[in-house]
């Protein structure tokens, strides 16, 4: 099986392809959407991962550090908010 080190850039890239599959990242914005009501895929797996990032960046690379990759964001945000929560004193 061939594997593929992927790399996020901004919108939709094909990582890897055969006659049956095919595998893509999309990177989209905070607040932004993609396609319209028109766009479906029917009987297609999809997933969705979401990757949270630090709000400050790092003072020598200029970069936002990557805090975790989630399967959906609301378990994004509940990390978010237990980490705070420990931040502060918890």
């Amino acid at each position: 099986m061939p594997t593929k080190h992927l790399r996020f850039g901004n919108g939709f890239h094909v990582a890897l392809a055969n006659k049956r599959a095919q595998g893509a990242t999309m990177v989209i914005a905070p607040g932004g959407s993609e396609g319209g009501p028109d766009n479906r895929h029917r009987g297609a797996d999809q997933w969705l991962f979401v990757r949270l990032y630090s709000r400050k960046r790092d003072r020598t690379t200029g970069k936002r550090r990557n805090l975790g990759t989630f399967k959906t964001r609301a378990a994004a945000q509940k990390h978010e908010r237990a980490v705070q929560f420990f931040k502060r004193g918890g």
